[in-house]
This record gives structure tokens, C-alpha cells and sequence, in this order.
């Protein structure tokens, strides 16, 4: 009996998480393959990969562990929430689509776009991310960096950590907005490879798989013929450098990286044998200091939010700032507990503000709208850009945004003159 109940738990789990991007795309009136659906396509590999191939090759109990089985049900109940409140927003969307787009019309600012300027927006993106990349690689020698990216990534980002932030950012906006003003196709495919390569420099596969199906949405936007295809064709490419970073084939050695859940196997099960309690609060209060920069406050501590709950299984990781990721909502539940799972899950005000965003760029979704309008340039950005602001957490995203938003529009009315 438990045995089924588990595989109906995972079943659900599957289905959750295929059903949510359709649930968008018929929601705002799109094919079944589109920039949501894409994001699912490309990534379902190494979904499936995190939530069943670790945990069956590293639990003893494989997927009916019962403790893993706790997170994904865990995980469900998130996600039963997110289509919830997704489908509740869509219905206020509707309900005041005029009053929206009269907003949007106030706020959208009155400076007239340039594709020129906005190739030199991208280029100016691009210097900043060299840059913060040379700043970086100071902490293990730009040398070293540059032949062992993985390893620099993994254990020598400690005192340059807004190096690295800062680096990603410019280089997921400096493409990003390349790749919506080039006019040729053959153009888009030559600067993906060229800045893939510059990705794979930060050392995360992540970073390089979310450049990629970058590409592909701008080929959506544009309407490419056989898109099924080139996403059929490219998605393997995509995986040879991403194996290739691993260092090694080995099964044992593979399933490690995917061990997000048996990571929270192992907190849940710690948690129902009391080794551990709830934080009640503790991780979202100690959060604050992500927002300080090392360099800045050197004194600044190494275990702070959730890096609490890894200190506990991982002693020193978060100072080798190399800290094992979790699956599921564990966050939320180490601070309250299923209450935390839940309210969390109600309230994830970034979850509100990306489906505003889709709402208000798949309503019109003609690539010559979205590049004609500033706003919708950033909604794109916030929507599809790779690694968009991902080290930066609220409110200091805010003011980031703010800084790009406001150089972006400079260089853009700036007069360049030439005697």
C-alpha cells in the first residue's frame, strides 16, 4: 500500500509540474510551444534527473524512501498553490484588463528606442561583464579561472561574491538584448555561441542551459519555421559541454550532482527524529545579510537564512561558500514548518510579478511590439533573460533593476556627435 501511495506522490509531481506551463499557454491563447513550454522541454532532462535518478541511485530505499517521499509531497503542495494562485491572478488580469492597459501607458517611458543604441547598450554590458569577471578571478587568478572555471565557482568566490553576481547580470543583459535587436537569424545563432562560451567561464551548467533556451525564445518570438526541431537537434548539444563539466562519467560520481532531494530526504528525516527544529523565522530575518557585500563588512557571517539549516548537515560549507542545494520548499518549511510551506507559497510576491509579466507580453506577443517599447523590453528581461538578477535578493534586486533600467534609457537618448 505505501508503495503505491508513493508512486501516486510522484506521479503528481509529474504531473504538477507539466501541467502548470500548459495551464499558462491556454490560459494566454498560446501553442503548445512557446516560451513557457520551452523552458519545461529543454529542462525536464535535468528535473527528472534531480528529482528521481539521485535519489534512486543514492537513497537505500531508492524512490520509496519515505522521507523523500516527504519532500515531494511537499513540493506538490507548493505547487498546487502556485496553479492556484496563478489561476486567481489570470482572473483579476482579465477582470481589470483596461484599467492595465492604461496603467502600462502611464508608466511606459517616452524615450524612443534605437536598435543602434541598443547595440551599444549591449556592448557597454558586456565591458562592465569583463570587468566584474576580471575582479573575480583575482580571488584564484584570472589564469587559473579561466582553465578551471568549475573550480573557481565552487571554492573561490569567498570575499568576491557581488563580483560574481555582478558579472552574470551584465552578461545575461548584454545578451539578452543583443539577441533582440539582431535582424539575421545567422547572427543570432553565431553571438549565442560566442557568449555560451563566455557563460561557460562562470562555471555553472545552469548558467550555460538557461543561455540556451534564451536563444530559443527569441527564436519563438521571431517566428522561426521548424522550431521543434532546432529545440530537437540543439537540446543534445546543449548537454555534451554540461557532461563535460562534470569531469567524470561515472554514474556514482553523476548522481551526486543531482542529489537535491536526497538532500532533503536527509533534513526531513533529521527533522522527524528531532535532530533538528524549526528556525520560526530565523532564516527570513538573517537573510537581510545577503544584501551585504563581503568587501564591504568583512565581518560579515558565513552562515545567515538557509545557510543555517546547511551549517547543520554541512559544517563549513557556506564559509567554502560551496553549500549542497535542497529540492522542494524546504526554506519554508525549516522556518514554520507545512504553515511556512503554505503561507510562503500564497504570498511569493515574485510569483505575482512574473505572471503580470507573462499577461502583459503574451497579449501581443509580435517581437516588434515588445522591441519598440522600453517597458516591455524590461518585462522580457525579467521574464526570460538568463540568471535575471538571481544573486540579488529582495529589495536590493529593486534598486539593481533600477541602476540598468536607468543606464539603459541614458545611453539610449544620449547624443553622440561626430565632427
Amino acid at each position: 500500500m505505501m508503495d503505491f501511495l508513493c508512486l501516486i506522490n510522484l506521479f503528481f509531481f509529474v504531473f504538477l509540474t507539466i501541467y502548470y506551463p500548459i495551464y499558462i499557454s491556454k490560459s494566454l491563447k498560446l501553442k503548445l510551444l512557446n516560451p513557457i513550454t520551452i523552458l519545461v522541454v529543454v529542462t525536464m532532462p535535468i528535473a527528472l534527473f534531480k528529482a528521481f535518478f539521485g535519489p534512486a541511485y543514492l537513497l537505500n530505499d531508492g524512490l520509496f524512501d519515505k522521507y523523500y517521499n516527504f519532500a515531494i509531497l511537499m513540493a506538490n503542495i507548493q505547487l498546487i498553490i502556485t496553479l492556484y494562485v496563478t489561476i486567481i491572478l489570470f482572473k483579476i488580469f482579465r477582470s481589470y484588463h483596461y484599467s492595465i492597459t492604461n496603467f502600462l501607458y502611464k508608466i511606459t517611458p517616452k524615450w524612443r528606442i534605437k536598435r543602434t543604441k541598443m547595440f551599444l547598450v549591449s556592448f557597454v554590458f558586456l565591458l562592465l561583464f569583463l570587468i566584474s569577471f576580471y575582479l573575480l578571478s583575482s580571488t584564484f587568478g584570472f589564469i587559473n579561472w579561466i582553465l578551471s572555471p568549475r573550480t573557481g565557482y565552487q571554492y573561490h568566490r569567498v570575499g568576491a561574491g557581488e563580483y560574481y553576481a555582478f558579472a552574470l547580470l551584465f552578461l545575461s543583459t548584454s545578451f539578452s538584448i543583443l539577441l533582440l535587436f539582431l535582424r539575421k537569424n545567422k547572427s543570432i545563432y553565431l553571438f549565442s555561441i560566442v557568449y555560451i562560451f563566455f557563460a561557460w567561464f562562470l562555471g555553472s551548467k545552469h548558467i550555460m542551459l538557461n543561455f540556451c533556451i534564451y536563444t530559443i525564445t527569441v527564436l519563438w518570438f521571431r517566428n522561426v519555421d521548424n522550431l521543434g526541431k532546432i529545440i530537437g537537434y540543439a537540446t543534445p548539444i546543449i548537454f555534451i559541454p554540461m557532461l563535460l563539466n562534470f569531469g567524470s562519467f561515472d554514474l556514482s560520481e553523476i548522481a551526486t550532482y543531482f542529489d537535491y532531494y536526497v538532500n532533503s530526504a536527509m533534513y526531513y528525516k533529521e527533522y522527524f527524529s528531532n535532530g533538528i527544529d524549526l528556525f520560526y523565522g530565523q532564516i527570513g530575518l538573517t537573510d537581510y545579510w545577503a544584501l551585504v557585500p563581503r568587501s564591504l563588512f568583512p565581518d560579515k557571517p558565513y552562515v545567515y537564512g538557509f545557510l543555517l539549516v546547511n551549517e547543520h548537515f554541512f559544517p563549513g560549507a557556506a564559509e567554502a561558500t560551496h553549500t549542497p542545494a535542497f529540492g522542494g520548499p524546504v526554506p519554508y518549511f525549516a522556518d514554520f514548518g507545512l504553515i511556512g510551506v503554505i503561507v510562503y507559497s500564497f504570498f511569493n510576491f515574485q510569483l505575482w510579478f512574473q505572471v503580470f509579466c507573462y499577461y502583459i507580453i503574451f497579449v501581443d506577443r509580435r517581437l516588434e511590439r515588445i522591441i519598440s517599447n522600453p517597458l516591455y523590453i524590461y518585462a522580457v528581461l525579467i521574464l526570460f533573460a538568463p540568471n535575471f538578477l538571481q544573486f540579488f535578493p529582495f529589495p536590493l534586486s529593486v534598486f539593481i533593476f533600477y541602476f540598468l533600467v536607468k543606464l539603459i534609457s541614458f545611453i539610449n537618448r544620449v547624443v553622440i556627435r561626430t565632427s
